[in-house]
């Protein structure tokens, strides 16, 4: 993966190890093994940003390829919340955080629709600065598990044979579950009598994903999604 010479690459190789119960800490095992770049790390957390997929293994060693430069994963602070929304406001380009928005290693696109272009895995953010404050897009960026939008819960299912599907249940009976991997983005059935272990996942954005970025783009983000109002600029 180190010699991976695109995000397809990159992509590639990740996603199989995403659908296996222990495939995260071999990977995780892996990649520390040796150093990490920043911009492989960003890669990776591209893949685990699109899959809507976090472990705790991965992100300890892709936090240690950080950029010294980069904000990481700060601990929610209000204080933090306050003088990051007191910047975006003052400061905040929103031209350029389109830019950052549309970036590959953030995977926005991949789950949201902005206008006519995105995915629909996570909330439309055509409009999410007009009834959304600052302070909350900011938690909601950095520490997505704090504000999960009504209908947008995943679920997580690991099968008896050891496979992980995170995604949204579309329907379920006594019989069987019907859920859309975010993964691959398809629908699978599943038998009841197979899965070993459910659990509510949350948001499917991982925290994370934003910790390579410099604190003037992660500016520039917030205060180009606070300006989206139904009518404002598009990436």
């Amino acid at each position: 993966m180190r010699k991976a010479v695109d995000d397809e690459g990159v992509h590639a190789i990740v996603l199989p190890f995403l659908g296996h119960k222990e495939g995260p800490a071999s990977l995780a095992l892996e990649l520390a093994s040796a150093p990490l770049s920043p911009g492989l790390a960003t890669r990776i957390r591209s893949v685990l940003g699109a899959a809507g997929r976090f472990d705790a293994a991965l992100d300890k060693v892709l936090r240690s390829s950080t950029d010294g430069h980069a904000v990481g994963l700060p601990p929610y602070r209000a204080s933090y919340v306050e003088a990051l929304s007191a910047e975006v406001r003052k400061s905040g380009n929103p031209t350029k955080g389109a830019k950052v928005y549309a970036s590959a290693g953030l995977s926005c696109v991949a789950c949201h629709k902005l206008g006519q272009e995105g995915g629909v895995l996570g909330p439309e953010l055509s409009a999410v600065g007009a009834g959304v404050p600052v302070e909350l897009l900011i938690e909601a960026v950095l520490w997505p598990r704090r504000q999960i939008k009504e209908g947008y819960s995943a679920t997580t299912l690991t099968t008896k044979a050891g496979r992980v599907i995170s995604g949204y249940v579309q329907r379920e009976d006594q019989q069987q579950i019907v859920i859309r991997d975010a993964a691959t983005g398809k629908t699978q059935v599943i038998p009841v009598r197979q899965v070993a272990q459910r659990q509510d996942a949350g948001t499917l954005m991982p925290p994370g994903l934003t910790a390579g970025l410099l604190r003037s783009d992660l500016r520039d983000l917030i205060r180009f999604l606070a300006d989206q109002k139904g009518s404002g600029p598009r990436p």
